[in-house]
């Protein structure tokens, strides 16, 4: 499966008290010998909700063998500035647990991962056990993926009122801009 140059925004859940409400992409497969790829994709999530919110970016589905529901995750941009409340977290990237990163392609890279000003409750990553608040400890982390991948809140055209242009802002400098890596493979 391969999703590749999409827009995800105004996903709204009000009145929810889940932990996890709200899922820019979300990654549940446990088919064997699978690979998801995730290209150029950009997410932004601002939402907010009931007592114990929290949101996240992507989430995948951890998997102990390697080629079951693989993730190749590259050029994507995560915006997370959800308000998260109670027990819940806003988080860029989420996995379903730590036990081992064997299904997160060494291939991933080159995205930019953003969950509003770092903190407890404002995660780059989060597996249950694993709580990076900051784009270098889930680099330290998940090494040797994600190596020039980095975390800032990018200029986007629109980013205040639906519907959304997350188009870049060219005005405005970033490390978005030419911050990626040709994927050839498996496009073309």
């Amino acid at each position: 499966v391969y999703a590749f140059n999409n827009f995800i925004s105004d996903l709204k859940a009000p009145n929810s008290t889940s932990i996890e409400a709200i899922r820019g992409i979300s990654i549940t497969s446990s088919t064997a010998t699978s690979t998801v790829g995730l290209y150029y994709n950009s997410i932004f999530l601002n939402a907010s909700g009931g007592a114990n919110f929290g949101s996240s970016g992507i989430f995948h589905t951890l998997s102990a063998t390697a080629t079951t529901a693989s993730l190749d995750m590259r050029n994507n941009i995560v915006v997370n500035n959800s308000t998260p409340s109670g027990t819940g977290f806003t988080v860029a990237f989420r996995r379903s647990a730590a036990t081992s990163l064997n299904n997160y392609s060494e291939t991933s890279n080159n995205n930019d991962f953003y969950a509003g000003t770092p903190g407890a409750s404002n995660l780059i990553f989060y597996d249950g056990t694993n709580a990076d608040q900051t784009i270098q400890d889930f680099k330290d982390w998940v090494t040797p993926r994600e190596s020039a991948s980095f975390s800032e809140n990018p200029p986007f055209i629109n980013s205040t009122t639906a519907p959304f242009n997350l188009h870049m802002n060219t005005a405005v400098a970033t490390q978005v801009e030419s911050g990626g890596f040709s994927v050839t493979t498996p496009l073309a």
